[in-house]
């Protein structure tokens, strides 16, 4: 493996690409034959408005507690994979962006971590919390008819339903997903529940007001992250049955 045994160039490349490091908008492309999601392009101009690029530098701000003009001015003078890297080494030893940037010079970020003092696995724990949203987002990206097939049998309705409400409300599979936990968690009707997201703007929003608390949104996350690998497994044994 690469420095400090964590593959952050490929997960900063991965986010940086597809445009969802923050959970950003994951389009469909078919979802087998029933309608799509409603695209990016379709949605309301504010939505379109935040790049990949700034979702990247608020969420460094977000993870590191500072400001956003912090990681603008980082972001100015080198790579994102770079200020990525110090951000996680100044999270885990408690100092500033602009020093553990500064202290990079000739060295390896292996050579900088050890410097000040962070271990590997300190330094994989805090690099996991930057990034854990990564892969899922990816996965609704790439999978999503799986998705949607797991959102069904989960809210006990039919795949064509599930996306033609998401499509009612120019809704991404993230929200999709987010609308389903939070409907379950609340004890409130799926349609309903996603029509919120318009009237609260964010899903942290909608889950206050519905009076869903983290353990409980939590613990329908994982029923249904159960759900969508078992559809995972369903379909592999398929593939595998007709080799």
């Amino acid at each position: 493996m690469s420095e400090m045994n964590f593959h952050l160039r490929g997960i900063v490349g991965a986010a940086a690409a597809t445009g969802l490091l923050l959970g950003g908008t994951a389009t469909s492309p078919s979802l087998t034959g029933q309608p799509t999601v409603q695209a990016a392009e379709e949605r309301p101009d504010e939505a379109k408005a935040e790049s990949p690029y700034h979702r990247f530098q608020k969420h460094l701000a977000d993870y590191l507690g500072t400001d956003e003009a912090e990681v603008q001015k980082a972001l100015e003078s080198h790579a994102p994979k770079d200020v990525a890297w110090a951000a996680v080494i100044a999270k885990s030893a408690g100092r500033s962006l602009e020093e553990v940037l500064a202290a990079k010079t000739n060295k390896r970020w292996r050579e900088v971590a050890e410097s000040y003092g962070v271990p590997q696995e300190t330094f994989r724990r805090e690099a996991g919390k930057l990034f854990r949203r990564t892969a899922k987002v990816r996965h609704l990206k790439l999978h999503p008819e799986r998705t949607i097939r797991g959102l069904a049998a989960y809210l006990g309705t039919e795949p064509g339903e599930v996306v033609r409400q998401g499509k009612a409300q120019g809704a991404d599979l993230h929200d999709l997903v987010k609308a389903a936990v939070l409907s379950k968690a609340g004890g409130k009707p799926f349609k309903e529940v996603l029509a919120l997201k318009e009237k609260y703007g964010s899903w942290k929003e909608v889950a206050e007001n519905l009076g869903v608390e983290k353990p409980a949104w939590k613990k329908e996350r994982k029923r249904l992250a159960e759900i969508i690998r078992r559809e995972w497994e369903a379909e592999g044994k398929k593939v595998r049955e007709k080799r």
